[in-house]
């Protein structure tokens, strides 16, 4: 009779060392994921299902990550801390620390306070030049611009907010509705991108910078 090799007799290993490996690898991959993927986040309203997609799947390798780190740390007692603790920690520790940021990121990040407060209808108007400006946006990212006195027009889109180089920034990627532009061509709307920087802000003003020129635009209603 055949003697059973080392191999055949080798016993599975259990699975408390497989969950500290995995919770160890599941917020590198989550960190990595975010990286490579950078570019589709900052333009949200461009592809807005991918981001939501990719959000979902790194809060999971995060979630997962920390639940199999604690799961690695828990099984010390019985299998000892050898290829546990370290890794435990390790995985513990980033998931953990990247969950935190996300959470304050949902409730407390720049761009979603920038968001809140631009919500609602915003007015400039120039009687000298006989111009006047309407922004209404949306709290589903819908904007509307108005334009009123000796140029009329109205453009319709979706529209974001963004941070960079420290500054708070929205930009409008824009979504021309025949139906309801008026006096711009098409050519001159469709899929255009325009970013505003502001330049200051509060409840019921805010200075934005285009190209160059600055307009400060109050709440509607607020004299």
């Amino acid at each position: 009779m055949t003697e059973p090799t080392t191999a055949a007799v080798k016993k599975k290993e259990p699975f408390i060392y497989q969950a500290a490996v995995a919770g160890l690898w599941a917020p590198v991959i989550a960190i990595v994921l975010g990286i490579a993927t950078a570019g589709i986040v900052q333009e949200p309203a461009k592809n807005p299902s991918g981001v939501i997609i990719l959000a979902v799947v790194k809060l999971g390798l995060l979630v997962v990550g920390f639940a199999l780190s604690a799961t690695a740390l828990a099984g010390i007692p019985w299998y000892g801390r050898k290829r546990l603790l370290g890794r435990g920690l390790v995985g513990l520790g980033l998931s953990g620390a990247f969950l935190s940021f996300v959470v304050i990121g949902l409730f407390h990040g720049p761009t979603s306070s920038i968001e809140k407060r631009l919500a609602g209808t915003w007015e400039w108007r120039n009687d000298a030049l006989g111009l006047s400006h309407r922004f209404e946006f949306s709290a589903d990212k819908r904007f509307r611009l108005v334009f009123g006195g000796a140029e009329t027009g109205e453009i319709t889109g979706t529209w974001y907010a963004t941070t960079k180089s420290g500054e708070g920034q929205f930009n409008f990627v824009l979504v021309l509705q025949p139906e309801a532009t008026k006096g711009m061509a098409a050519a001159d709307v469709v899929g255009r991108k325009i970013g505003y920087t502001i330049l200051e802000s509060s409840d019921n003003h805010v200075t934005l910078d285009y190209a160059g020129g600055k307009r400060t635009y109050m709440r509607a209603g607020v004299k």
